[in-house]
């Protein structure tokens, strides 16, 4: 299912602000100030006294020297018992109206839209209103509805529950809005309580859901993230070997791509073995900075192949070739040394899958466009090792675990992307 629409950004960011947050405060605000407004005009000196003597009556109340008992016995003694409560209920019908006509706007979404395709198939819907119709009419009456992932002009829809799986895409020209008109659909799976990690690009989902108790940001440039548990998630060889293919990229000579790889491989298959789900980023730096005898004799000691490949004297130019191929490729783990060391705790990806109520249920990973290699990298290896756990799992029709991708022509390539998209569905994977 595509849809395609335009819609100023900043107005719609807005109206889900409002209309999430702030009618209720608008509508105490509102309906109390035009009733005491309306209380104090209607208010007859003469009739009722100075409204001052009645303040003070209510402070002995409040001091506890009075009661209101005894207010009530000395508003009938005067006969103003009646007359005043005829004008507190002007006044307070006169809030009430007021207090709706406050909110009425916001209860349905005012007309923002200035056009929406929603393209089913060959067809294409110009107008707002006939694409909604007929897209409700597509899908039919079904028993369960599922997320809001469209409200604007026209009226609102919610994707029907079994059809959650296969999909869907926001497609629009730049500033189009795509990305707040997905902030009705992130609502609706953060209120139903799923689990969801969000691809943010541009920062507007790190501002709009963070600080929130059960979201995680992962962003090495920001103090506020959690580090990646790395050592939970690369747990054998073959993770390690995995690793190392999406690090090194191929080169010219194939030998020199795959002989680093297996380099890489088998020093994180070397701390896997010496420091089970206690190793880090920084370990993997200071490994491959090691003069490369010193590498090779660690790499023998655990019997790895890739001993033989470096194992050569000083001034082997294959070995030397080999290593600068390492370095060029895993210079990124010297980065994350800096920011995350070597983590005890934090993000796991295989935790957060397999745990079916975890405390951050909102995983927000930022791209930062300003020093892409790095990020790129970074989510790279995240999106892919997501994907694949997300493979392993048994078939589920319970569970719902969303993958929220913001800008999708910046996210680096993902080897198992393609692969998770048609073969997830039946692992509740959305």
């Amino acid at each position: 299912m595509v849809i395609v629409m335009n819609d100023p950004e900043l107005k719609l960011r807005r109206y889900i602000h409002i209309r999430s947050n702030q009618l209720p405060i608008i509508f105490a605000v509102v309906f109390i100030s035009v009733t005491l407004a309306v209380f104090y005009l209607l208010w007859d000196a003469e009739a009722f006294h100075p409204i001052t003597k009645h303040l003070e009556v209510i402070k002995m109340i409040i001091a506890g020297k009075k009661s209101l008992t005894d207010y009530y016995h000395i508003l009938e003694a005067k006969s103003l018992l009646h007359p005043m409560l005829i004008n507190l209920s002007i006044s307070s019908v006169l809030g009430l109206m007021a207090g709706l006509l406050s909110i009425l706007p916001w209860v349905k979404r005012p007309d923002r839209m200035t056009w929406l395709y929603i393209k089913d198939g060959v067809h294409v819907f110009e107008k707002a209103r006939v694409g909604v119709k007929a897209l409700k009419k597509k899908v039919g009456v079904w028993k369960k509805r599922g997320i809001k992932i469209y409200q604007g002009k026209g009226g609102s829809f919610r994707l029907p529950y079994e059809l959650e799986s296969k999909h869907l895409l926001y497609l629009g020209s730049v500033g189009s809005g795509k990305t707040a008109s997905m902030l009705h659909a992130i609502e609706s799976i953060v209120k139903r309580g799923d689990k969801a990690v969000i691809y943010d690009y541009k920062g507007d989902m790190t501002q709009w859901l963070g600080g929130r108790d059960d979201v995680s940001l992962i962003a090495f440039a920001d103090k506020r993230s959690e580090a990646w548990w790395i050592s939970k998630d690369i747990h054998n060889s073959l993770l390690a070997r995995e690793l190392a293919q999406t690090i090194i990229k191929p080169t010219s000579e194939p030998v020199w791509s795959d002989n680093s790889r297996d380099v890489l491989s088998g020093a994180v298959e070397y701390l896997i073995a010496n420091k089970p789900y206690a190793w880090g980023f920084k370990d993997v730096s200071e490994l491959l900075n090691l003069d490369r005898q010193q590498l090779a004799q660690k790499l023998h000691d655990i019997g790895h192949g890739a001993a033989n490949t470096i194992n050569k004297p000083k001034d082997d130019k294959g070995a030397n070739s080999v290593m600068s191929t390492v370095r060029s490729g895993a210079w990124i783990f010297d980065i994350l040394a800096q920011a995350w060391g070597n983590p005890k705790s934090g993000f796991s990806i295989r935790e957060w899958l397999k745990n079916e109520q975890p405390d951050k249920r909102i995983i927000i990973i930022r791209n930062y466009p300003d020093i892409s290699a790095v990020s790129n990298w970074l989510i790279g290896i995240i999106f892919n090792q997501l994907f694949g756990e997300v493979l392993s799992l048994k078939d589920s029709k319970t569970r719902r675990v969303w993958a929220i991708i913001d800008e999708m022509a910046t996210l680096p390539k993902i080897p198992r992307l393609e692969e998770c998209l048609v073969a997830s569905r039946s692992k509740g994977f959305r």
